[in-house]
């Protein structure tokens, strides 16, 4: 059902996160629906007894062209996969929402995340803009194994129609609204594994955020602060 004030909030440059109240205009929320894309086709890592995964990550940057509005502490965040049918070549309003799994894919206990607009972080020696980094459960990584070796990761089509997309809300409610670059080469969530046993350097392997990726924010307005 889309509302008469729904508007349209599919395939923007910026998106917006996060939970805000102001005491004049009341509550203010917004959480994002996107796919993610596999970074290359015919996905092998090799055999499911040889892996290992080291961690997985989900990195969103925030934009510099919209200024956040709202306290920026920290904020406690929901990652859920998009299990409703999710499609690039539909349009998608502020009011819509999709049917979601209900388990949370952040790794437990770190839920809460401090924002800092400020500090560049540092990856494997580079030294990339300020981003909000979200560590997902282990159990993410080995569900990306067994669809690699089911053949789900051939391709794009594939991996999409096993893996929908992510949900990514907060439950803070006054705390910031985000302005979050999505298509920036730095959105993504990466997957960080390596050979069991292995001392050789971990390896990874990205899922883009990019323009070919369904994606829109669902934005809520209460009056009542």
């Amino acid at each position: 059902t889309i509302t008469e004030d729904s508007l349209r909030t599919d395939k923007l440059s910026i998106s917006l996160l996060g939970n805000y109240v102001d005491p004049v205009f009341g509550t203010s929320r917004a959480d994002i629906y996107s796919q993610i894309r596999i970074s290359s086709n015919n996905v092998d890592f090799g055999e499911l007894n040889e892996l290992e995964v080291d961690s997985v990550v989900l990195s969103l940057m925030y934009s510099n062209s919209v200024d956040p509005y709202g306290n920026l502490g920290s904020q406690r965040f929901s990652v859920n996969e998009i299990i409703g049918d999710f499609s690039f070549d539909s349009s998608y309003y502020s009011s819509q929402t999709i049917d979601l799994d209900p388990a949370n894919l952040i790794l437990s206990g770190h839920e809460y995340q401090q924002i800092d607009l400020d500090s560049y972080v540092h990856i494997e020696g580079d030294s990339i803009a300020p981003q909000l980094r979200i560590p997902l459960r282990n159990e993410l990584g080995n569900r990306f194994f067994e669809m690699a070796s089911e053949g789900n990761l051939v391709d794009n089509t594939s991996f999409i129609e096993e893996f929908k997309g992510i949900n990514i809300s907060s439950s803070t409610i006054d705390g910031a609204v985000l302005p979050i670059d999505l298509v920036n080469a730095n959105s993504k969530v990466t997957l960080y594994y390596r050979k069991t046993g292995s001392v050789m350097d971990t390896l990874a392997f990205d899922f883009f955020i990019n323009t070919n990726c369904a994606r829109y924010s669902h934005i809520g307005h209460s009056f009542s602060s």
